[in-house]
């Protein structure tokens, strides 16, 4: 036990050896000996505080996996899914044992169970050592009561050692325990020995606890810094100090010492004892094509882009003509079915491996599986679905681009085949990358590397005898260049084109095959391609093994950071950022009449309706009820908490109240509402719910990672606070908000997630309640406040918000697990049963006495909370258990009536009367301005891949065509730098992915608040990346032009890729928003950019009429002809030597003819034209997405 910053959770990752970066010295030993043996065998389990599961699975079918790899291979399957079983009844997840676990794209079970599925896995894993990190946050009492019973039941059956850490425990759990170590801020140690001598022991030196407390909450309490002020802070800091002192010299020998060390070794169950290397496959193989079975978005969006890819390639390139411009396309269409259809894969399987590596790193911690089990696994489910999508692909495009009939069903097997192995390259390729780098930025910056690597060295523009001799060893790697050779091979070998009307003198080499196939370097035979690619295919294999079991992940939860903390305290301390900030424009808030705000429901009744099958075309719906009949008043100027045990309705009721019930919905889902909600007898109005009601969210996930905590609320306070208060005023209000909620030393440290090291989970909810308690809310709803707090800290968030309700504000709450001295600081009591119904509503005086009444009496000594909570918590742990506590509450429920409540009678209110306030633009957008870039500036990871991508392109295309000639195939290099700068559009995908969610998590909380507005949050964003692009456009651009010797002057090409790189990022914004799925709308974004690459006109000459009227939409149409126009000067000549197979190029305007572009300065202007019309139209296709989501 211990406050936040103890150490709690350092102290727990030590034990189990996760914590590789950390400085340790002293010994930690099991049984003696060094406990490296037992982590390494699995022997030390770890629950940490975020959960690591499958989304698609249910959890019955999360813990049978589990139990079917680790239990003993000597249980039957009956009997370990009888263990699972039991197993489930223990946690309390027979209620939702057959719901899904669910993600942000399709809900699923509560957060609250998903720790206690985590914990379950842990169970299943048959560990002789089981360490949890807050084993019991965000559950109710009841759950936590039984999750500690059964570890405590646990521990003494089966003689395991079981260590957790806890903020709040209530008594019982405080006193079920065997040892209790305290732990002070700074990982002093305060005591140690069992919880009956504790109390003793602290009497003895002095602090002796007051009546009617919890021992846990007193014992945090003692050793907890009060930081609220300085006076308070120093006495406190003093206190602990000399506690810590006292122990350390303590000569009581109140804890178990030398006999455990030397007591027998606790009985274990070997690691070879569960599944087998081949039994590992066959499992993980039936677990993954499960979770793919259910992931409908995956699979739908999978088949979709084979499907259009292939309808579009078809279409754009439909039976071309036996000519040169006929061959020239089908050996484009070779090149888009071989190289484009690739990278959409690439961009897709990235994302989606950097996001079940997550679950990956913690089970191979647990030692379930070996890695090279897993890449089995994972390779054998999905190579197989996506051979079927290519097979799907491939059928299409050989139909449509009219390819080669004569021996069929040889053409057509090879045509597949290699359309086949290139995704399951890609597929390999994408999991090298994300073996070296959990992060998808990164992984990403690789596989496009490697990737346009291979394809510009693929032979397509290049031949591979032009290579530059340092790069020509690419060709025995280079899986695109081998396929692309197969497939030429395959449709030009040995084959002849009529090519009527053109003069034998001009064209007769280009219809001859094997001539098209010599143009690009490649040998006219079959076997060196195809044992090349399959030998590539295993050596990526291999390579993506040896990366995961030689280099495995050691550190899950909070990776080192990558910003130093130094630099941000001297950046603060100088405070250069806030000197930095535009002071002189002011924001108008116009100022309301303080009125009293009180919020009554009438039979308020919420089902939830969720559609089977989201993309099925029967609809299917599942129904469920959040709330049913709920008729309740919250007065102002009182404190009211909402209680319940999990899945009683509690958040769903807090939404609603606000209005957002919507928000939190999935695109399958609808919520029916019924009943009537008044705000001082009148309708809830929208228009003015931003300035009365303020909300704090469950999670945290709006905080900016890299920002610290005093910059996260000082850019609040500076957007949120009226014009009347000055600069240094709304400062003052952040500083005394930051003290208020214990944050000071804490106040220069980064936010943090998953890839940075920053703020503990319970600093994270207090920055969060901090943000709410800037603004001067009449309304103020908090989703579990106190979660995630330690006891102290958790008793001074109460004691705020008692202050906020006295001062006539209407503040609610919803609270799992509060210690026995908060509860009577609540005033109003609503107690909410399974299923969303009322069973006491009214002060919280009388909730023991109507208990009490009904045959429910509560001790004096308990804490009324938790006992209250107990009563109305259904016990799944049996089924005659079940049925008893069922009955229970349903007779507390039917006894309860409305007009029980006194106040549920009072008179209507007055009318608020609230204005909605118009933010200024220019008084908002200098301080998104300013935090996005600083925000940026500390990821430098993200900064450098969103400019360096388009300055590695340049430099790719810089190593492949540097001083490009002159000749025919220089003519042909010059058109493929001009493709490479086409290709510039695909690098908006990296922001979409990596930035912009992020950014648009914080925009969205600050629109339901009122801070900011589509139109600043989109300037500000837009006009970050413009510099960005900016920067990474002039230096790909310099290099490409002088390097390359190109013929366009530098300053279009600058211009032309800023505008291309923009379009792109418009894209990714416009489809990330209105798909909530990341991995999902890069399918979409990717499909989109590779049609408008295909149709540029650099691929296809001759498009069907009505392609090239939807080829007007397509920026890449007027990117390709302003470049083209610019490159190939019609005075310009091209030489054909002896070594040139054709002539094709005589002069520019050759080119430009067989290109099919237009020559004159006049449809020049009208394509640059077209293009900066492209950008407008995109960006505000990107606004009006973003404004009506």
């Amino acid at each position: 036990m211990g406050a936040s910053g103890s150490g709690k959770t350092t102290f727990l990752n030590v034990l189990a050896g996760k914590s590789v970066r950390l400085d340790i010295t002293g010994d930690v030993l099991f049984n003696g000996n060094s406990s490296k043996p037992y982590q390494q065998l699995g022997l030390v389990s770890f629950v940490p505080q975020q959960d690591y599961l499958i989304p698609y699975l249910t959890v019955r079918e999360t813990l049978r996996f589990a139990a079917s790899l680790k239990l003993p291979k000597s249980m039957k399957i009956s009997e370990k899914y009888a263990t699972v079983e039991t197993v489930i009844a223990q946690v309390g997840l027979v209620d939702c044992s057959d719901s899904m676990i669910g993600d942000s794209w399709r809900k699923g079970i509560s957060g609250g169970e998903k720790r206690r599925v985590s914990v379950a896995v842990q169970l299943l894993l048959n560990p002789s050592v089981i360490i949890l990190d807050e084993p019991t946050s965000g559950l109710d009492s009841f759950s936590a009561q039984s999750i500690i019973d059964m570890l405590v039941s646990l521990a003494h059956s089966s003689k395991r050692t079981v260590i957790l850490s806890m903020h709040q425990p209530r008594p019982e759990i405080f006193l079920a325990m065997d040892q209790v170590a305290l732990l002070a801020r700074g990982g002093g140690l305060a005591f140690a020995g069992p919880p009956n001598a504790a109390l003793p022991y602290f009497e003895s030196i002095g602090h002796s606890i007051p009546a009617a407390i919890n021992p846990a909450d007193f014992l945090i309490d003692i050793v907890a810094i009060d930081d609220r002020d300085e006076e308070s802070e120093k006495v406190s800091v003093e206190r602990a100090e000399a506690i810590v002192a006292s122990w350390t010299h303590s000569s009581a020998t109140l804890c178990v010492g030398d006999d455990v060390i030397e007591s027998t070794p606790v009985p274990h169950i070997n690691n070879a004892d569960g599944a087998e290397f081949m039994e590992q496959t066959s499992i993980l193989m039936r677990r993954i094509c499960l979770n793919l079975k259910h992931d409908k978005l995956t699979l739908w969006g999978s088949f979709l882009e084979a499907f259009a890819i292939g309808i579009v390639l078809g279409v754009i390139y439909f039976h071309p003509a036996e000519d040169p411009a006929g061959i020239l396309s089908r050996k484009a269409v070779l090149n888009a079915c071989n190289g484009l259809r690739g990278f959409l894969a690439l961009t897709f399987m990235t994302f989606k491996l950097a996001l079940e590596m997550k679950v990956y790193d913690r089970e191979l911690l647990d030692k379930m599986y070996s890695a090279p089990a897993y890449l089995f696994a994972w390779c054998s489910v999905h190579f197989v679905v996506y051979a079927l999508l290519s097979i799907i692909f491939s059928l299409i495009v050989y139909f449509m681009a009219s390819m080669r009939t004569d021996d069929f069903g040889f053409h057509f097997f090879i045509f597949a085949m290699n359309n086949v192995i290139q995704q399951w390259l890609n597929m390999a390729l994408s999991f090298v990358a994300i073996s070296i780098t959990r992060d998808f930025s990164l992984a990403s910056v690789i596989t496009q590397f490697a990737f346009n690597l291979f394809g510009y060295s693929s032979g397509f523009f290049i031949p591979v005898g032009n290579l530059p001799a340092s790069l020509r060893w690419l060709h025995y790697i280079n899986y695109v260049g081998h396929g692309l050779n197969l497939l030429m091979v395959n449709e030009f070998g040995n084959h002849r084109y009529n090519c009527p009307g053109v003069p034998t003198n001009d064209y007769s080499t280009i219809c001859n095959g094997n001539t098209v196939i010599a143009s690009s370097g490649f040998n006219n035979d079959y076997v060196i391609p195809i044992i090349a690619l399959w030998s590539e295919l295993a050596a990526l294999i291999l390579l993506a093994a040896l990366i995961l079991h030689f280099f495995p992940v050691k550190v899950l939860d909070k990776p080192a950071g990558l910003v130093s903390k130094t630099s941000i305290h001297k950046e603060n301390s100088k405070r250069a950022i806030w000197n930095a900030v535009i002071t002189s424009i002011e924001m108008e808030v116009i100022p309301f009449e303080r009125i009293p705000v009180t919020l009554q429901l009438t039979d308020v009744s919420v089902s939830l309706k969720s559609r089977k099958y989201v993309y099925s075309i029967k609809a299917e719906y599942i129904s469920k009820t959040l709330l049913q009949s709920v008729t309740v008043t919250f007065p102002p100027g009182q404190l009211t908490t909402i209680l319940g045990s999990s899945g009683a309705g509690k958040t769903t009721l807090l939404n609603l109240l606000h209005g957002r019930l919507g928000n939190f919905l999935a695109p399958n889902q609808t919520a029916e509402i019924s009943g009537s909600i008044l705000f001082n007898g009148h309708k809830y109005d929208p228009s003015f719910s931003q300035q009365i009601i303020a909300s704090v969210r469950q999670d945290d996930s709006h905080l900016l990672p890299a920002l610290t905590t005093r910059e996260t609320l000082i850019y609040a306070a500076l957007m949120r606070l009226p014009n009347s208060w000055s600069k240094q005023r709304k400062l003052q209000r952040a500083e005394d908000v930051m003290v208020e909620l214990g944050l000071k030393e804490c106040a220069d440290t980064i936010v943090g997630g998953e890839r940075i090291k920053g703020l503990s989970g319970g600093q994270k909810r207090r920055l969060s309640v901090g943000l709410a308690l800037l603004i001067d809310p009449r309304v103020l709803l908090l989703d579990e406040p106190t979660s995630g707090l330690d006891a102290a800290s958790a008793k001074n968030m109460i004691l705020i918000l008692k202050s906020l309700a006295a001062s006539g504000r209407t503040v609610i709450c919803t609270i799992h697990q509060p210690r026995s001295d908060i509860f009577p600081l609540f005033d109003r009591v609503l107690l909410l049963a399974r299923g969303g119904r009322v069973a006491f509503s009214g002060n919280q005086m009388n909730l023991v006495p109507h208990l009490q009444r009904l045959g429910h009496p509560i001790s004096e000594t308990n804490n009324a909370c938790d006992a209250a909570l107990d009563i109305m918590s259904i016990d799944f742990r049996t089924k005659e258990l079940e049925e008893s506590s069922s009955c229970r509450i349903e007779a507390i429920v039917q006894a309860w009536q409305p007009g029980l409540d006194p106040i549920e009678n009072t008179s209507t209110r007055k009318p608020i009367n609230a204005k909605s306030v118009k933010k200024n633009l220019l008084h908002v957008y200098p301080l998104l301005i300013s935090r996005s870039m600083l925000n940026l500036r500390r990821q430098p990871d993200f900064l450098i891949a969103r400019i360096l991508n388009p300055v590695i392109s340049g430099i790719l295309l810089v190593i492949f065509y540097v001083n490009t000639p002159f000749s025919q195939t220089g003519a042909l290099s010059r058109i493929g730098a001009l493709v490479g700068l086409c290709t510039m559009i695909f690098n908006g995908q990296v922001g979409c992915l990596s930035i912009f969610p992020r950014e648009l998590a914080m925009f969205r909380f600050e629109q339901e608040d009122g801070t900011s507005t589509v139109e600043s949050f989109l300037l500000a964003y837009i006009s970050l990346e413009l510099v960005l692009d900016f920067i990474g456009a002039s230096l790909a651009s310099v290099l490409i032009v002088y390097s390359v010797g190109l013929q366009i002057n530098v300053g279009y090409v600058v211009l032309v890729t800023i505008l291309n790189l923009s379009i792109g990022d418009s894209i990714g914004m416009a489809v990330c928003t209105y798909f909530s799925e990341p991995g999902f709308a890069a399918q979409i974004s990717s499909l989109l950019m590779v049609i408008f690459l295909q149709m540029s006109g650099f691929f296809s000459f001759k498009m069907p009429i009505f392609m090239d009227w939807i080829n007007y939409v397509s920026p890449l149409r007027y990117v390709a002809r302003v470049l083209a126009a610019k490159e190939f000067v019609l005075s310009v000549s091209y030489s054909c030597d002896s070594s040139s197979t054709s002539c094709l190029f005589r002069t520019g305007e050759d080119v430009l003819k067989l290109l099919g572009f237009p020559t004159s300065d006049y449809s020049f202007a009208l394509n640059l034209l077209g293009l900066i019309i492209c950008f407008l139209v995109y960006r505000s296709i990107s606004y009006f997405v973003l404004k009506s989501k």
